[in-house]
């Protein structure tokens, strides 16, 4: 009987530890998906953005020199892109390199403290270019300006140039070795609106081998992810990704080059058994459209079966060890006919005090004695699976509490004041607040001094609620803040940021949203409203909606042109933003508050200080609804002309 136990142990346990392994193959191609598109799409996003830029495609110097700042920007916040560069139409090239590593620095002869290069390259009449080389410190300073010999050098051979000016959409490279960096990277490029340069972003892979280097699947595992003709991306040890060729030129290596014979059994579309003692795996990874590559990883079947066998070596002599301690113990009880009888009635007695850790003997008896110890049994069994099942939803639930609220803290401090804003600016007043329906929401708000005394004000509500809402809020959020940090005026603003957010929206989420652009000395206001409420204008115990041309939403269709409108705001008057779930809030009756109960709230209230005005509101709100749960996120923010 232990041998046959022993037996279906180790079947079972071979059968569970193979599909631990599938399932750590998994992990590890989820991991590495994410981990280049954690990469990919904020650098397809900067450069979008920064080949719609409008000085982007003069080629003149000081053009560039304005253009400077930015890219490093850029750099600094994307660590995985090495450089930044333009083509231009008439052969002309502009790059910028983060000088990251000694090795580099030492490449292009960098003087002491270079943090960044960059190069201006100009086309010669005699078909050569010229290159300036400025090196410059970590305060953008240039610490040195070089000449280099006349070269041969044309940006519009390349193919990231070429690609580019065959379509408006962002292109990628296939893999490839940089020169320079000798790393493995691929190119990211779009066209310039008016056509006449190409903005490239070159992004380096060295950190999917990091990536395939720590995955945990084994000590002699090799994991590698290659393209379909054999190019390898990435691999766990990433000093060979890149080999040198007889002409002295880098390349990135094949798998039949990274030397080991368990890769050897990989054939293009057709993989081949891996070799005896092996388990390989090969999943494909759509990591973009254009990019597909397959993760290989094979492992050694001893490092992934060995621990079971020590398990069925232990697991035989616990057998041994059981059966010899079980038989005295049944005839024991075997000699005692009352045994049963009296371990029932303890049991009722831990049972009846709540304890269901106790020693039931076995209900072999055939009598009512028997069949009264198997129900009990059962009960016993029950009633603490259900204990066991309810302590856990528990602490299920309060772990997932607990990790919304960290969700709402940093969802809250991605606007002002942490959700709840009052200030003063020179003669105006301000005041926000932010209340989600749920630990998180989709509403937002911000309030952004521009340049010339002019304030940026902007009142948003995302479709849906809860953490799907929160993250196209946050979306929509830092889209914003990058691009009205470019000086557009506000119809281009409210132009780019649908665009970006319509791009790839597979859920079909959307914002409406109404932006603001206020002159703080005259009082004039620039409108502009994709599917928003209009603004409540209120004087003295007086309040009208103002009258606007709307547009859609955003998100939900590229290529759509917002209408902007004028108006004023009067000294001592006040200007009340809102989102629908001001007007949409219900009451235990499932009335509706509506815009004729929020319009004669605020006439009540009259124009006091903005934080008044949004506490006079949303308290108006609060008495409406009662006891009736809150049904969507509610934002109220006011602007007063002192």
């Amino acid at each position: 009987m232990g041998a046959m136990l022993t037996g279906f142990y180790q079947s079972k346990t071979e059968s569970l530890v193979m599909d631990t392994a599938h399932t750590l193959f998994d992990q590890a191609a989820t991991k590495i998906t994410l981990a280049f598109q954690k990469t990919y799409r904020p650098v397809q996003e900067l450069t979008s953005v920064l080949s719609r830029a409008p000085q982007t495609s003069n080629p003149s110097l000081a053009a560039r020199k304005n253009t400077l700042p930015v890219f490093i920007s850029a750099l600094q916040r994307q660590p995985e892109t090495v450089a930044i560069s333009i083509g231009y139409d008439n052969g002309d090239y502009f790059i910028v390199r983060a000088a990251a590593s000694e090795k580099l620095r030492t490449v292009f002869e960098a003087p002491a403290g270079t943090v960044y290069i960059a190069d201006h390259l100009v086309q010669a009449d005699n078909g050569n270019a010229l290159m300036t080389r400025q090196f410059l410190n970590d305060d953008q300073i240039v610490i040195e300006e070089r000449r280099l010999d006349p070269m041969v050098y044309d940006p519009r051979t390349r193919p990231w140039f070429t690609a580019a000016m065959a379509t408006d959409e962002i292109v990628m490279t296939e893999p490839y070795a940089f020169f320079f960096f000798r790393q493995p990277g691929l190119t990211v490029a779009r066209q310039t609106e008016d056509g006449k340069a190409v903005v490239a972003s070159d992004i380096t892979l060295e950190s999917l081998s990091g990536t395939l280097n720590s995955l945990s699947i084994s000590p002699s595992a090799h994991s590698v992810l290659y393209l379909p003709n054999g190019t390898a991306m990435a691999y766990s040890d990433g000093s060979k990704m890149v080999v040198t060729t007889r002409e002295n030129q880098s390349r990135i290596a094949q798998v039949d080059e990274l030397d080991i014979p368990v890769m050897l059994s990989l054939d293009g579309e057709n993989p081949i058994e891996p070799p005896e003692g092996w388990m390989e795996n090969t999943v494909v990874l759509p990591l973009t459209d254009q990019l597909q590559p397959r993760l290989t990883i094979a492992a050694p079947s001893r490092d992934i079966l060995g621990s079971s066998y020590l398990a069925w070596h232990d697991a035989l002599w616990t057998a041994i060890a059981i059966i010899a301690l079980s038989l005295p113990l049944t005839w024991l009880i075997a000699r005692s006919v009352s045994g049963p009888i009296r371990a029932l009635r303890t049991a009722v007695g831990h049972v009846s005090e709540g304890n269901f850790d106790f020693h039931l003997p076995d209900a072999k008896r055939r009598d009512e004695v028997g069949e009264l110890t198997r129900a009990f049994r059962s009960m016993r069994t029950s009633l603490r699976q259900h204990i066991e099942e309810l302590k856990q939803t528990t602490a299920a639930k309060e772990r997932l509490e607990s990790e919304l609220e960290i969700a709402r803290e940093i969802q809250m401090s991605m606007v002002p004041g942490d959700g709840e804003l009052n200030r003063q600016l020179r003669n105006w007043d301000m005041a926000a607040t932010l209340r989600p329906a749920r630990a998180v929401g989709g509403d937002l708000f911000d309030i952004a001094e521009l340049p010339g005394g002019k304030l940026l004000v902007t009142v948003g509500d995302v479709s849906d609620k809860g953490v799907p809402a929160a993250l196209f809020m946050a979306r929509t959020v830092s889209l914003m803040k990058l691009l009205y940090g470019q000086g557009h005026s506000l119809q281009h603003l409210m132009h780019e940021l649908n665009q970006h957010l319509a791009l790839d929206n597979e859920s079909c989420m959307f914002v409406t949203l109404l932006c603001l652009i206020v002159d703080t000395d005259t009082g004039a206001i620039e409108m502009s409203s994709a599917g928003h409420s209009p603004p409540v204008l209120v004087s003295e115990h007086q309040a009208q909606l103002l009258e606007m041309e709307n547009g859609p939403p955003m998100g939900i269709h590229e290529d759509i042109d917002f209408p902007c409108c004028q108006a004023s705001l009067p000294v001592g008057c006040s200007l009340i933003l809102y989102t629908d779930g001001v007007t949409e809030a219900f009451s235990p009756n499932r009335e509706e508050f509506g815009e004729d109960r929020m319009l004669a709230s605020l006439a009540a209230i009259g124009s006091p200080d903005s934080n008044e005005s949004v506490r006079g509101l949303l308290d108006a709100v609060t008495r409406f609804a009662a006891d009736a749960d809150q049904s969507d996120d509610i934002t109220v923010l006011a602007l007063k002309r002192l």
